[in-house]
């Protein structure tokens, strides 16, 4: 398989590449045990722990939830209220940014 430039993910639900800025980040940090979403690329916000990549379709969110996609790709459950910024950040309802679940 041939190396991909480090600006291009795959999106979990349908695979597809994207450059890093236009998918959301999901990140599971086992050491604090949390999972956090992360908007936009654009942030100075340097995190680190398994991470899962999903794109801007309302679709891939849908298909991301039935099939627990996220959850296997970090290998831990996912908070609602993350799935909630999810949901509300594809539907424009959420201002984007960094979000912060605790206490799995």
């Amino acid at each position: 398989m041939p190396r991909l430039p480090s600006q291009y993910r795959q999106c979990v639900a349908c695979r597809n590449l994207y450059f890093r800025s236009d998918l959301f980040r999901i990140i599971y940090d086992r050491q604090q045990q949390t999972v956090q979403l992360l908007q936009t690329s654009k942030e100075k916000t340097r995190l680190f722990g398994r991470s899962a990549y999903l794109c801007r379709a309302m679709a891939c969110l849908q298909t991301a939830m039935k099939g627990k996609k996220i959850q296997k790709a970090l290998k831990t459950s996912i908070p609602d209220d993350i799935l909630i910024c999810l949901n509300d950040a594809l539907k424009g309802n959420h201002p984007g940014g960094y979000t912060e679940s605790k206490n799995l």
